[in-house]
């Protein structure tokens, strides 16, 4: 391992309570969103999916927060590796 990822390691397990407290800043940057509870749309869903802005944006341009664009895309993510992960089964059944 690299002595940068060393001292770091070292740092987090002595300060952990400076490396929560800058988590939870960034957290509520959002936390009251404009959009909160509201159902999402198929094309919030695509973007957060696509991953091509940052969260940041993303939470400023859809009125979400961070925590709930990330488990947006948690969410859709596992459900379509699952969906994948099906076909393939089926695949190799001999089922199509």
């Amino acid at each position: 391992m690299s002595k940068k990822y060393e001292y770091n390691k070292k740092w987090r397990l002595k300060h952990p309570l400076k490396r929560y407290a800058g988590k939870k800043r960034y957290y509520q940057k959002t936390m009251n969103a404009l959009n909160s509870g509201a159902p999402w749309t198929t094309d919030e869903i695509k973007l957060v999916i696509e991953h091509k802005i940052s969260d940041s944006e993303l939470s400023s341009m859809l009125g979400r927060s961070v925590i709930s664009i990330q488990k947006i895309r948690w969410k859709y993510k596992n459900l379509i590796a699952l969906e994948e992960d099906k076909k393939d089964g089926d695949n190799q059944n001999g089922k199509a």
